[in-house]
């Protein structure tokens, strides 16, 4: 009787047991397009978090070119000695600190760390002479770096505190100002890897031969890379000047992300080019390259991992 109960209760509660074999295929049926549904979801949603990186990216370098070519093209509307005057002192600047030196290097030792950077501000921001020297707008901008063959155009300013390195490059105090001419040695350092624009983060592309230009006031110069090097970050050994050398050396965090290490990209003054040096491309293709990569990555990820759900039991 219990046996037939038992039997009969398809009928009596409208569906089979759930230990009907019949049923299993409409559960996992089920499971499966949930899951789906899931994996396109979080597919969409990652979609969307590398195209905002992307916009935030192309926008936020666009703004920092903009701001760096509007100021340089109004100091050219300077009215004479205006801007002359400000390189000759900038130079004099410069030969003070190559016959003196300098004891202390600013921010040098290691720019990124915040840790010091109230220290290190402190001391570049309470020498005045230095912040009054080679200002090109209100908010101490004192030169344009353009890298043409991995599209860096930014402003370089007075100092290298966290909050300077936030709106563009900044200058090493202690170094030489970069208004080229013999025994000099500009330091420039900007972040790597950073969400809200690329900065330095193409540096580590660059190899001996390129070209890169640095604007400042009406003067525009050309330095050639020479040397690529990594040092720790409390090894200043390579920002010294040199007699008779026209140098600036670009510095950056590495590796992106670990920031164990920095690296020196380091050029030498040669001739400007006769064809003015434009961007070899605007960085929008290699951001384009990597979003593609990232969403063919994804989409194999989950291909093979719905395969691997529809063949589970």
């Amino acid at each position: 009787m219990i046996h037939r109960k038992l039997a009969d209760s398809r009928d009596t509660r409208g569906h089979a047991p759930l230990n009907d074999p019949e049923a299993r295929p409409h559960r996992r049926s089920f499971s499966l397009k949930t899951q789906i549904i899931i994996a396109f979801i979080l597919y969409a949603i990652c979609v969307s978090m590398i195209g905002w990186l992307v916009w935030k990216q192309i926008t936020t370098n666009h703004q920092l070119s903009e701001n760096a070519r509007r100021v340089h093209e109004s100091v050219q509307q300077w009215k004479p000695p205006r801007a002359e005057d400000a390189v000759r002192d900038a130079r004099a600047y410069n030969q003070q600190l190559f016959a003196e030196g300098r004891t202390v290097l600013g921010e040098a030792v290691n720019p990124f760390d915040a840790q010091r950077e109230r220290q290190a501000a402190s001391i570049a921001s309470k020498d005045s002479q230095y912040q009054d020297l080679l200002n090109m707008d209100s908010e101490g901008m004192l030169a344009r770096l353009r890298v043409p063959s991995v599209s860096i155009d930014i402003p370089v300013y007075h100092g290298a505190a966290q909050s300077t390195l936030l709106r563009g490059a900044g200058h090493i105090y202690g170094t030489s100002l970069p208004v080229g001419g013999k025994n000099t040695h500009a330091v420039i350092a900007a972040h790597s890897g950073v969400v809200d624009a690329s900065f330095f983060t193409r540096l580590h592309e660059l190899k001996p031969g390129d070209l890169f230009i640095v604007q400042t006031m009406k003067e525009e110069l050309a330095y050639q890379v020479t040397d690529i090097v990594k040092v720790l970050p409390d090894d200043s050994s390579h920002y010294g000047i040199a007699a008779d050398e026209d140098r600036v050396t670009l510095m950056t965090c590495t590796p992106i992300g670990i920031n164990t290490f920095r690296l020196l990209v380091s050029g030498e003054r040669t001739a400007m080019p006769a064809d003015s040096l434009e961007r070899e491309d605007d960085g929008v293709s290699m951001i384009v390259i990597s979003i593609l990569g990232a969403l063919i990555v994804a989409a194999i990820v989950a291909r093979v991992w719905i395969r691997k759900r529809k063949g589970s039991p």
